[in-house]
């Protein structure tokens, strides 16, 4: 048995009427895999099927499988060049590379990285967080 996930959604006209509109669910990740993060705040689909989730909290990057059975992760916590601390923000083009922009000790980068986790490159901004 499949459940399907639908919620309502309320409609009101500039005369007052209302109407209801039920919206269904048409994919999403199962909520086991989801459940696993802290604080996710990205979450891009990749070309072949795979999900690249930014973890905000964790200060980290994780690859969910084709089949949606598991999450690995990608990108750790850490200052150094290839890690992340103070993520906020996650992009994936469409050729699969992802950037992770951060803060570590305040200063900001973007990094890029390969579906491996493979760091390909990236920049420090040399803006200093709040000092604008």
């Amino acid at each position: 048995m499949t459940a399907v996930a639908a919620a309502a959604l309320m409609i009101w006209s500039a005369s007052g009427t209302a109407a209801v509109d039920v919206l269904k669910a048409t994919g999403g990740l199962p909520a086991h895999i989801v459940g696993q993060f802290e604080d996710p705040v990205g979450f891009a689909e990749a070309s072949d099927g795979r999900f690249v989730v930014l973890d905000r909290r964790a200060h980290t990057v994780y690859v969910i499988d084709r089949a949606k059975t598991a999450a690995r992760k990608l990108v750790e916590v850490g200052f150094e060049k290839g890690r992340v601390l103070g993520p906020g923000v996650l992009a994936l083009s469409r050729d699969d590379i992802f950037a992770v922009a951060d803060a570590p000790n305040g200063i900001e980068r973007i990094q890029y990285f390969s579906l491996e986790g493979m760091l390909l490159g990236g920049a420090f901004t040399g803006v200093v967080m709040g000092s604008l």
